[in-house]
């Protein structure tokens, strides 16, 4: 909303958030197209919404608790129409003391899922990629919390797979930008601040759930039913083990320390949601243990 980024539409999707941020955008922002859910609809299902009512020739997408620094959206924009065969740019993202963060990350799959190694491994090729300027495409994936994509390219692959409720959809949307021949590309020369965790951080372990889920999907819709079931498996034995060596720990310290207990019933919760057949958001035995999206 700064002034120094002129010819910018600006679209607020509000989830049903009951936080007053309908009422506070539409008292200091008249101009501004508001988008009132009456449901917590999901990131791109919200995206989805906002782009609909878009009239530019690039959507950015843009979460709720980031700062834009000046001139990001004129640069991203540059990108763009330097560069034709470009169909999405994201900014560096920053935390709130300027520290780097990591905004861009390998395409989820079954090896880099059952292997930190090699997760680790494509990790260092992305940064090489971003380093060099060259494109991401196919191997990595921009983060979500503020990304560009040109409009030609986010209507050809149909916008955001609204199956992606929270977290990787972002991931979803360039690899089928990737599939679409589209280059992807971080510009170095922008960044926003990104404070990170504001909604998970209201609904706690739900979030970590949902990660859970959505990661499942990623790798069922790419790569089948049997890849997604040893990630599942996997990921499931991992929560096992953390809790069981997690258990003495926390009798030992009677409970008491916020951290440690705050960690065991993390593990512990989402084990149970994996052994209940990972249960959907609207269910009743979701909704009682985990918490509830609406």
């Amino acid at each position: 909303m700064r002034a120094a980024e002129p010819d910018v539409e600006i679209i607020v999707v509000d989830n049903n958030s009951g936080d007053g941020s309908v009422d506070a955008v539409r008292n200091a922002y008249p101009g501004v197209k508001l988008v009132e859910n009456d449901t917590n609809n999901g990131f791109a299902a919200a995206c989805n919404a906002g782009a609909a009512l878009a009239t530019g020739s690039a959507f950015f997408f843009l979460n709720s608790d980031t700062v834009i620094r000046q001139n990001t959206i004129r640069l991203l924009l540059a990108a763009l129409a330097n560069d034709p065969a470009l169909g999405a740019v994201g900014p560096r993202n920053v935390g709130r003391e300027g520290e780097e963060q990591d905004s861009v990350e390998p395409l989820p799959s079954p090896k880099n899922e059952l292997s930190g190694r090699q997760r680790r491994q494509e990790r260092a090729v992305a940064k090489a990629l971003v380093s060099e300027g060259q494109s991401i495409a196919g191997q990595a994936y921009l983060c979500g919390a503020a990304l560009m994509v040109r409009r030609e390219a986010f209507e050809q692959v149909g916008g955001f797979d609204e199956r992606f409720f929270f977290y990787y959809e972002d991931a979803d949307l360039c690899a089928r930008l990737a599939e679409a021949g589209w280059d992807i590309c971080q510009v170095r020369e922008c960044e926003i601040i990104h404070y990170g965790g504001g909604s998970s951080r209201e609904v706690g372990v739900g979030a970590i759930i949902e990660m859970h889920r959505s990661r499942h999907y990623y790798i069922r819709k790419h790569y089948g039913d049997l890849q997604a079931e040893r990630v599942r498996v996997k990921n499931m034995l991992t929560r096992l083990r953390r809790t069981v060596i997690g258990l003495p720990i926390i009798v030992a310290t009677l409970g008491l320390a916020p951290r440690i207990r705050k960690r065991f019933l993390t593990n512990y919760s989402v084990l149970v949601w994996m052994i209940r057949g990972m249960p959907e958001r609207d269910s009743s035995v979701y909704r009682r243990s985990f918490g509830n999206w609406s």
